[in-house]
């Protein structure tokens, strides 16, 4: 179970740079004026099999 969970973070992470995953706390950060990245599948996943959360950021 957590080879899968690692497997989906490192795809997450090399297909999008504009994602920030904090493991310990089980954060997905993203950036405010891009809400398309709460939408996409991966993330979807990873919030629903292994109960990530989702928090906006402010982003220069």
């Amino acid at each position: 179970m957590k080879k899968k969970m690692y497997n989906l973070l490192y795809r997450i992470r090399k297909t999008n740079k504009d994602v920030r995953i904090d493991t310990r706390k089980r954060l997905v950060f993203f950036d405010y004026k891009n809400g398309d990245t709460m939408n996409e599948q991966k993330i979807k996943r990873l919030r629903d099999e292994f109960n990530f959360e989702l928090q906006s950021e402010i982003r220069n």
